[in-house]
């Protein structure tokens, strides 16, 4: 009896790798994903109009591309993440901190905002480089896009001190 295995066994456990490299990648987004909502959520409390809009209609698209991802997930056999990454709380933490020594400034919150962004769009652009079903892909594709437009819009925001222009 030889333990040596067969060229299906090692085809199937390369499968099987994969598929769970591709959930690990997937639950990574879902982490920075829900760390923008909360970044984008912490700062549509201290701006109102368009800005609030903007900021509401963003999180409702995070929030969509989390269930997307979320289903994805599943289709590899593992479950997807329900929290963001460990340092947001922290980080949210210091931004109220700073806000209650210095006063709410919009500016503040769009950094904030931009950089947990920036983190997401690094992370989509990692995991496009890997190799990936091509159903996961398109949806991934289609998600970096929004995310890299929503990266230049909070950039600019923040540059402009939290005051955007319609």
């Amino acid at each position: 009896m030889s333990t040596i295995p067969t060229n299906g066994e090692r085809r199937a456990s390369r499968v099987a790798l994969a598929t769970r490299a591709t959930g690990a990648v997937l639950n990574a987004l879902i982490a920075s994903c829900l760390d923008d909502i909360r970044a984008q959520t912490a700062t549509s409390r201290v701006v109102d109009g368009e800005r609030l809009h903007r900021l509401e209609d963003s999180v409702a698209r995070r929030v969509s591309f989390v269930a997307e991802l979320g289903e994805l997930v599943r289709a590899t056999g593992r479950a997807p993440r329900r929290a963001g990454t460990f340092f947001a709380p922290w980080r949210e933490a210091l931004a109220s901190a700073r806000t209650l020594v210095a006063g709410a400034h919009p500016g503040d919150s769009y950094a904030a905002a931009s950089h947990a962004a920036d983190r997401t769009a690094e992370l989509y652009e990692r995991a496009l480089l890997r190799p990936l079903p091509d159903a996961t892909r398109t949806v991934l594709d289609r998600q970096s896009v929004e995310i890299a437009s929503n990266c230049r819009e909070l950039r600019r925001a923040r540059l402009l001190g939290g005051h955007l222009q319609a």
